[in-house]
């Protein structure tokens, strides 16, 4: 897994290729029952889009 700076301040996170299954038990990537929040807006607040919440889930 990866992780990109992105504008604002934020992270983009890269999904797991083969080599990255050995990562699965490192406690910095994600496992079941986190949640990812993203939120969207312009830098000045004229547009909010508003927040997404997603749980990870397991894929077994």
């Amino acid at each position: 897994m990866r992780d990109a700076d992105v504008p604002g301040g934020g992270k983009a996170v890269g999904l797991l290729g083969p080599s990255g299954l050995s990562q699965a038990k490192n406690r910095h990537y994600l496992h079941a029952d986190d949640v990812i929040t993203a939120t969207i807006a312009t830098a000045d607040g004229r547009i909010d889009l508003g927040e997404q919440r997603t749980p990870v889930m397991d894929a077994q």
